[in-house]
């Protein structure tokens, strides 16, 4: 009965029910597992078979928590990253608006210094006016003080 290989340890383990100290055989440990459950009388092998189902339903529920709490997570973290950029726009917006605000007013009250100074039809010159840069601007209502006519301010006239 000397066991010289996997094959014979696996042949002795099942004549005998014993798996010595040496053996190596892959799958041994457990079936030496199976046979000591079965080895069990019946009260003890209840017991354990319900230790194991707890074991398991415990395992399962780390596993569904965890699964949940990452589902929550992610959640949570992409309503916050929502409402993050909607405030991010919202102040981005007001930021334009209020430049956009402030650019249409400068307009108006340089047309409004037109109007009054020249007397003349300045709406040939509106949508030149209209479409300048903010330093433009400036230089406009500037030189609109020591202009004489609509021409030494807008040399070409817009079309």
């Amino acid at each position: 009965d000397v066991a010289r290989d996997g094959l014979d340890q696996w042949i002795y383990f099942l004549k005998n029910e014993i798996i010595q100290p040496e053996f190596t055989a892959r799958g041994l440990a457990e079936a030496k597992e199976k046979l000591d459950v079965l080895r069990l009388d019946d009260r003890s092998r209840s017991e354990y078979e319900h230790w194991q189902l707890e074991l398991h339903q415990r395992a399962s529920m780390v596993e569904t928590n965890y699964g949940r709490g990452l589902e929550d997570g992610r959640e949570e973290g992409l309503k916050k990253g929502l409402k993050k950029g909607r405030m991010e726009g919202k102040a981005e917006g007001k930021a334009e608006g209020k430049a956009a605000g402030r650019m249409e007013g400068f307009c108006a009250i340089v047309e409004k210094l037109l109007r009054v100074k020249f007397r003349e039809d300045v709406e040939v010159y509106l949508p030149q006016l209209y479409t300048m840069s903010l330093s433009q601007l400036e230089a406009l209502a500037e030189n609109i003080l020591t202009a004489s006519t609509l021409k030494e301010l807008f040399p070409e006239p817009y079309e």
